[in-house]
């Protein structure tokens, strides 16, 4: 059985999400927000080390699509539309909804990125 929600459970609240709506995730302390395709932010109660572990934990062979990225983001590849190394800008969109989310991102970082897509690392 596949997984189509991560439940994330602490002393006061329980936060429901589907991963695969998930454009990115990005560090805030300990805590990490997730930020989906409808432009929706919510905390985790999860720092992205952590967060990357359930992901890998949850999704199996399926956590593939998440990239983490330096120590500020984990990505889902499925929205990466452009990679821009002279602008340190990754560009991530769901080609549905109007909401385009350009993350800085270091040269060294998108020139990785980059070569994973054309040596299909990624997308494969």
């Amino acid at each position: 059985m596949s997984v189509s929600h991560i439940i994330f459970n602490n002393r006061n609240e329980l936060i429901r999400i589907n991963p695969f709506k998930v454009v990115y995730y990005e560090a805030y302390g300990n805590y990490s927000y997730a930020v989906f395709t409808n432009g929706v932010k919510v905390i985790l109660p999860v720092g992205l080390t952590d967060l990357q572990q359930i992901l890998l934990r949850e999704l199996k062979e399926r956590a593939c699509i998440f990239l983490h990225i330096g120590r500020r983001f984990i990505v889902n590849t499925e929205f990466v539309v452009k990679v821009c190394v002279p602008k340190q800008q990754l560009t991530l969109c769901d080609m549905v909804s109007n909401t385009i989310y350009n993350l800085p991102i270091s040269k060294e970082a998108l020139k990785k990125i980059k070569n994973m897509y054309i040596n299909k690392q990624i997308w494969n």
